[in-house]
């Protein structure tokens, strides 16, 4: 019995050495790299930012006096890029010499992860980053006397143990909902792309289960 188009199309598809139908083998295979590189594009932007934020946050709060702050934030911009070139690393490990849908199936394996190590960092990262900045405002001449009207400054002048208290719970509130701040930048960034992503898993998984 002679095959409908469908049954060559799909055909063409799920056996890549196949070459019944090449034309779309070669379109899901393009669809495919073109949505990793976008991905790679916008994850390459995005680290450099987080760097070129690294140097002018860390100087700037230098600037105004306060450069052991400035050089921890820094160095906490700096871990996160550190941390992205290594999910670089392991992203360049896919082997492009295996089907498109093998291929985008590992990428969306590999983007999982990444997201979910990201979640975990941010979940301290905020937290870190709100304590350190707001405890050594506290100290600050400005900060002083704000407290001093509020009634939250010791006998010897400085910051209560309530202020210190409500850095804590601030913190704490940072950290219970840093995945969820997190997660609302990836779909800012890139959710547009992860719904492409899993639409053309979607429909690669259903060419091959018919």
């Amino acid at each position: 019995m002679r095959k409908s188009i469908e049954d060559i199309w799909q055909s063409g598809f799920i056996d890549d050495m196949a070459l019944i139908a090449p034309k779309v083998n070669n379109l899901y295979a393009m669809k495919s790299q073109n949505l990793v590189d976008k991905f790679e594009s916008l994850f390459a932007a995005n680290q450099k930012a987080v760097l070129f934020a690294a140097m002018v946050i860390g100087s700037a709060v230098a600037y105004v006096g306060a450069p052991f702050v400035g050089a921890i934030i820094a160095a906490m911009l700096t871990g996160l890029v550190m941390v992205g070139h290594g999910q670089l690393k392991k992203l360049s490990k896919i082997s492009k010499d295996q089907s498109s849908f093998e291929y985008l199936n590992e990428f969306d394996i590999w983007l999982d992860n990444a997201i979910a190590q990201y979640t975990q960092i941010y979940r301290f990262f905020y937290p870190a980053l709100f304590a350190i900045c707001t405890a050594r405002y506290a100290y600050s001449d400005s900060a002083i006397g704000v407290l001093t009207q509020l009634d939250m400054v010791n006998s010897n002048g400085m910051p209560s143990f309530t202020v210190y208290a409500v850095i804590g719970l601030i913190s704490l509130i940072l950290g219970v909902a840093g995945a969820r701040i997190y997660r609302a930048d990836v779909t800012m960034v890139y959710g547009s792309e992860i719904k492409k992503l899993k639409a053309l898993l979607n429909e690669m998984k259903a060419l091959r289960e018919d």
